[in-house]
């Protein structure tokens, strides 16, 4: 039996079999498309959407998502596989034009300081089922994508955390993260970072969009908790959100 979870309106699906599960980013843009991109975590997935779908994916591919666009009619395009080669994350999932960028991080390397991680970024063009050179962000330390926006000449903004430092043999992580975000080109190479507002402890930028001509709207959370923030005191289970906007060129 297959449990699915909606977790809200055009974020995330939990969906699982027994004790496996396989989290599902969703995104539908102004036309009615949508872009799902399922995390490829076990084996068991990659040939499960095989044997449904009648579209082999390789054995090979331990690790990576499953990228599928339904047009506005509801018909779905065959799959798009993205092989990330390393066991990753996905946070992000976004129509760019008529193409789809995916995000989320990569687990690299096994670190003592828990640095091992960095950004993902994917942009696939999911009617030609190809994908364009997987690209990993290493700003400071461990990084994550969380939100895309198009950006103007092709280009794209990513938004997430930097700085993210996460037990490297547990789940935990700590009150140490910056927001981020950063200019890409259009294959989601890096180009810069631009500046934003860091405030205490924990910081992340969940989402961005385009906002009043040349400037975008960014909003996350400032002095958020690490896992053992309040294994002392309760109090510091806490965060602040924000709604800030800036400009891409600062």
């Amino acid at each position: 039996m297959t449990y699915p979870i909606a977790i809200d309106n055009n974020r995330a699906i939990w969906s699982g079999f027994g004790n496996h599960y396989w989290p599902a980013l969703y995104f539908v843009d102004a036309r009615g498309r949508i872009a799902v991109a399922v995390l490829i975590n076990r084996t068991e997935l990659a040939e499960g959407h095989a044997q449904h779908f009648g579209e082999p994916v390789s054995p090979n591919v331990v690790h990576g998502a499953i990228l599928t666009v339904v047009a506005e009619d509801g018909q779905r395009s065959p799959s798009t596989i993205i092989d990330t080669g390393r066991r990753p994350e996905i946070h992000a999932v976004k129509w760019v034009g008529d193409k789809v960028a995916v995000g989320g991080r990569v687990f690299t390397e096994n670190r003592a300081d828990g640095t091992g991680w960095d950004g993902l970024v994917a942009v696939a063009d999911p009617y030609l089922r190809t994908l364009r050179p997987i690209q990993l962000l290493d700003i400071d330390r461990g990084d994550v994508v969380l939100d895309f926006a198009p950006a103007p000449g092709g280009q794209l903004l990513a938004v997430g955390s930097t700085g993210y430092i996460q037990n490297p043999a547990g789940a935990s992580i700590s009150e140490e993260a910056a927001p981020m975000a950063a200019l890409l080109d259009a294959d989601g190479k890096f180009v810069r970072r631009i500046s934003m507002v860091s405030g205490p402890r924990h910081n992340q930028v969940r989402s961005v969009t385009a906002w009043n001509g040349g400037r975008w709207l960014a909003a996350g959370m400032h002095d958020g908790p690490g896992t053992h923030s309040g294994d002392g005191n309760l109090a510091l289970i806490k965060a602040d959100g924000f709604v800030r906007d800036f400009r891409a060129d600062q």
